[in-house]
């Protein structure tokens, strides 16, 4: 039981890291002013409140049965809170909102193309063996 937690832990918290350096990346490029410490902080952040969110999600779900169809929408409303918390922070850094994305949208928008790139590299990867 003790290893399974553990597990879970160090899993989340090595998502959280990969998933905050890959929208830092996009958190810099979107608004230059920002220092990538500051880009890279404020993703972590966000991404830590979404991975504790998604660990509670997935023990209410084992406890109360919910069907797996609302997976799906758990993740949009997760990634929607991701985008909002890295706009949020970004404002306190004197980044302000231009157009009709901020910062954080195009951050998580970053993210999806980034992470379908890996995944398809990934896939290409296995099927040459």
């Amino acid at each position: 039981m003790a290893g399974a937690i553990l597990q879970i832990l160090v899993g989340g918290a090595t998502l959280t890291v990969l998933l905050a350096l890959l929208a830092s990346a996009g958190a810099k490029y979107f608004a230059r002013t920002l220092p990538y410490s500051a880009a890279f902080l404020i993703s972590l952040a966000a991404f830590a409140a979404v991975t504790i969110l998604y660990l509670l999600y997935f023990i209410v779900q084992s406890a109360a049965a919910l069907p797996n169809s609302i997976d799906g929408l758990f993740g949009l409303v997760a990634v929607s809170i991701a985008g909002t918390i890295i706009t949020k922070l970004a404002r306190n850094h004197g980044v302000e909102k231009t157009g009709w994305l901020g910062v954080g949208a195009k951050s998580i928008l970053v993210v999806i193309g980034l992470s379908w790139v890996l995944t398809l590299i990934v896939f290409l990867g296995m099927q040459l063996r």
